[in-house]
């Protein structure tokens, strides 16, 4: 929300306002700093230009829309998605809660390992993952433990592969996968609250060196032009 009424206070900014300013800065005839001359260029780029942006945009998001829907583009974006700095811990935190959830839910209600798998991978968010687990289900097919497969794969974190492991040599499969659900719910939560707790400053602060910039950049030559008085 932040970043939209930036963005929108930034086009008013560069279409109604700088453009005033720009005639009044004409008419001083001073020489303006480096500052002031590059929001200038900016907004007279935008006004000349902003036809052909909007339409740039628009190609940009309806081509990503078409590329994450076929199976490659959804494959690299679920796989850029879990490579993000913050958002790829909570997106793979994530995966590992929707595996380890609907896998004991399933099976303590009876379902095979592969059954579950299958299942499994078709309700999970994230792509890749999604893909990653329904590939378990060759190995566990060709009579390899479940847990072994996961840290073939190499998919998941090193935490549910591990547990996955103990709880099929204990024999308590279901709980142990319910219990390790809960872990990483917990943790995506946690995660989430810090992303948050560092988004709000981030934004924040980009927006206000933004604003700064802009206020800076208007008001420098009117400040030489009255020392000069």
């Amino acid at each position: 929300f932040v970043l939209i009424v930036a963005v929108g206070v930034m086009i008013v900014m560069m279409a109604k306002v700088i453009p005033t300013f720009i005639s009044i800065f004409d008419d001083l005839k001073t020489e303006l700093p480096l500052s002031t001359v590059m929001l200038i260029n900016m907004s007279k780029f935008f006004q000349k230009w902003y036809i052909l942006i909007i339409v740039c945009i628009f190609l940009l998001v309806l081509a990503a829309k078409v590329y994450s829907r076929s199976n490659a583009g959804r494959e690299r974006t679920a796989r850029l998605m879990l490579k993000l700095p913050v958002l790829g811990k909570i997106s793979i935190m994530n995966g590992a809660s929707q595996y380890a959830n609907t896998m004991s839910t399933l099976m303590s209600a009876g379902i095979s390992v592969s059954q579950a798998l299958s299942v499994t991978s078709r309700v999970m968010d994230n792509y890749y993952l999604s893909k990653c687990t329904d590939k378990l289900i060759g190995g566990v097919e060709a009579g390899k433990r479940l847990g072994q497969c996961m840290e073939q794969a190499a998919c998941f974190p090193n935490i549910l592969n591990e547990m996955t492991s103990v709880g099929e040599e204990t024999g308590a499969l279901e709980e142990t996968l319910e219990k390790t659900a809960v872990y990483f719910d917990n943790e995506v939560e946690t995660a989430t609250t810090k992303a948050i707790a560092f988004l709000e400053p981030a934004l924040l602060v980009v927006t206000a060196v933004i604003a700064g910039f802009i206020v800076i950049s208007l008001y420098l030559p009117m400040f030489s032009m009255y020392s000069a008085m």
